[in-house]
């Protein structure tokens, strides 16, 4: 505050001007001292750190590309307020190797046009290769989108795989979006969480859940991408969620951060007592990945439903992937406790996108499994080969194996 004593008193006060969205902050990682500190003022362009609502820009050209979330003084930084981040190419990590672990990201807001600018809504990734968050990574209640923007949206774009290996925390609405690969690799336990989390996902976008996720809503169609993985999904409130144009493939996809081919997706009722109703729709695709090593040798879909159901509505096609098959019979889902009878059958069969020949598989439809008969081992002939790559175009099928 500035006095001026002229004739009469006047005051002149200095106010300062704040902005409820403020303006993307661009991350450079330059500090001579601490160059991945996220709290360090140097290590950002505008010469200060992000503060609670703003949007991270992490450029291509960035001096360091790993991100520890602490405060200037190394102490744990869990920063709220979060309304969006673009990794503008592959190689971020994201983590909180400094502190006490406890640091990370609480993803708040979808961002508004007039505080994002030009930047992509939301968590936007890209670049071929692997952005890793470590650290923590929250939703939250608070979401107010623009007119006609995807609700909390996450977008991983073509070849890229945005893999978030720290406590992932799914307890709120959120959108999956763009081409590429989202793993979900955590070791926290979503189940009996308190929030409704939905999902919508939109484009060709693979989820690949490895952890614990959880969804919840009185009914959710699933209508693109894939869903996989070796981890656990919980379903809550007597929810039914039904994979309508959308394919189910347990397993991994073959790479480092996918998995194995072979694994056991499971999923289950998100407490004791609230039953979960699971469906593959008239336009979905369950994927049953068999490997060359014989029975046993094959992804399976595990359930543990409370009482809830699974059904398989007509028009639901089946894949079968794989290339070399031995005789036996395979286990593709099965019912690990207390499901309802399970009802429905396959209206499609295909091996690798094309049409299965029935002298090959048989699928037998039990009350608490659905298994597959091969007869005859099964290579993949030039004619099969050719033919599945075709399949895989027209199908999507769902880990890209072709």
């Amino acid at each position: 505050m500035k006095i001026n004593i002229l004739s009469t008193l006047v005051l002149t006060f200095s106010v300062p001007t704040f902005s409820l969205h403020a303006v993307p902050f661009t991350w450079e990682g330059d500090d001579a001292t601490n160059p991945t500190w996220f709290g360090v003022n140097a290590n950002w362009l505008e010469g200060t750190a992000p503060n609670f609502n703003n949007y991270f820009v992490l450029p291509s050209g960035a001096a360091s590309k790993t991100i520890d979330m602490v405060n200037s003084s190394g102490v744990s930084l869990f920063r709220t307020g979060v309304q969006g981040v673009n990794f503008e190419d592959a190689g971020w990590v994201i983590q909180d190797t400094v502190g006490d672990g406890s640091g990370g990201w609480r993803y708040d807001f979808n961002g508004s046009a007039a505080s994002i600018g030009s930047q992509p809504f939301g968590i936007n990734s890209s670049g071929v290769g692997v952005n890793e968050i470590k650290a923590r990574f929250q939703f939250t209640s608070t979401n107010v989108p623009d007119t006609g923007q995807p609700n909390r949206p996450i977008t991983v774009n073509t070849g890229n795989t945005l893999l978030f290996s720290g406590i992932y925390q799914d307890g709120q609405a959120w959108t999956l979006q763009g081409e590429g690969t989202m793993v979900v690799n955590n070791t926290n336990d979503n189940r009996n969480n308190s929030f409704n989390a939905g999902l919508t996902m939109n484009d060709n976008t693979t989820l690949l859940n490895r952890g614990n996720m959880q969804i919840a809503q009185s009914n959710l169609a699933l209508n693109n991408g894939v869903i996989g993985g070796d981890g656990t999904w919980y379903g809550r409130n007597s929810s039914t969620v039904t994979f309508e144009g959308t394919t189910l493939a347990p397993g991994g996809d073959g790479s480092a951060v996918g998995g194995a081919e072979v694994g056991d997706l499971t999923w289950m009722s998100g407490s004791a007592g609230s039953l979960t109703r699971l469906a593959i729709g008239a336009t979905g695709i369950f994927e049953a990945y068999i490997g060359s090593g014989g029975a046993g040798d094959n992804a399976r879909l595990l359930l543990d439903l409370d009482g809830g159901t699974f059904n398989i509505e007509s028009g639901a096609t089946l894949n079968i992937a794989g290339s070399t098959i031995q005789d036996g019979t395979y286990t593709i889902i099965l019912d690990t406790d207390d499901t309802a009878d399970f009802t429905g059958t396959f209206s499609s069969v295909l091996f690798n996108g094309v049409a299965a020949d029935p002298e090959n598989f048989t699928v037998n439809y039990g009350v608490d499994a659905i298994t597959v008969d091969v007869t005859g081992q099964v290579p993949e002939p030039q004619t099969y080969a050719m033919l599945a790559g075709l399949g895989c175009l027209l199908f999507a099928i769902a880990r890209r194996r072709c």
